[in-house]
């Protein structure tokens, strides 16, 4: 024991107190329905963004495509989250049918 007595005691003592107020923090959030308030809050901002994300995507698509061509590279990428996803619609399947013409 190397100059006096060891503080074990004293950071079991602070770690107990930060564990109970978060718990107790916890426990008032839930009870306060503070996580329904934010999942309903987050929900709305994603719908709200949802447009701007779709045309973000396409354009993205686009320029990636446009480089696949002109690099003469096959790409494989999945429907866009706005056509459908195979069940109709199907623009993606389209714009892929006339790539591989005018490739051949």
């Amino acid at each position: 024991m190397l100059g006096g007595p060891q503080p074990w005691g004293y950071y079991f003592r602070v770690a107990a107190i930060c564990f109970t107020l978060g718990a107790g923090m916890e426990m008032f959030m839930l009870k306060t329905g503070f996580y329904d308030k934010v999942t309903q809050l987050e929900a709305t901002r994603l719908d709200e963004t949802r447009e701007e994300r779709e045309a973000f995507l396409a354009q993205l698509r686009a320029e990636l495509e446009r480089q696949a061509a002109e690099k003469g590279v096959q790409l494989k990428l999945p429907p866009l989250p706005g056509s459908g996803g195979g069940g109709g619609g199907g623009s993606g399947g389209e714009q892929q049918r006339q790539q591989q013409q005018q490739q051949q």
